[in-house]
């Protein structure tokens, strides 16, 4: 899914490396999970052992699953050289 590709490759680049150790083996934990699981668990309403690990995800994102494109409207305007 394009939407997570965005919001979890942007985690990667910028806070992976600062995770505590328990939040990188959720992290990895989380990467095994098909595409709609982890949206799922990205909703702020559901209450999942990943929580602490949503908010820093989540942080720097609109992750809202009800509306998949909020989370892409910056770069629906990209141009490519």
């Amino acid at each position: 899914m394009l939407e997570l590709d965005l919001i979890l490759n942007k985690f990667c680049d910028y806070k992976i490396m600062n995770l505590s150790d328990e939040n990188k083996r959720l992290f990895l934990e989380l990467l095994t999970m098909d595409d709609k699981d982890i949206w799922h668990i990205l909703d702020p309403n559901v209450d999942s052992k990943y929580d602490s690990l949503i908010k820093l995800v989540s942080q720097d994102n609109v992750v809202d699953p009800s509306n998949v494109w909020i989370n892409t409207v910056s770069y629906t305007h990209l141009t490519l050289p």
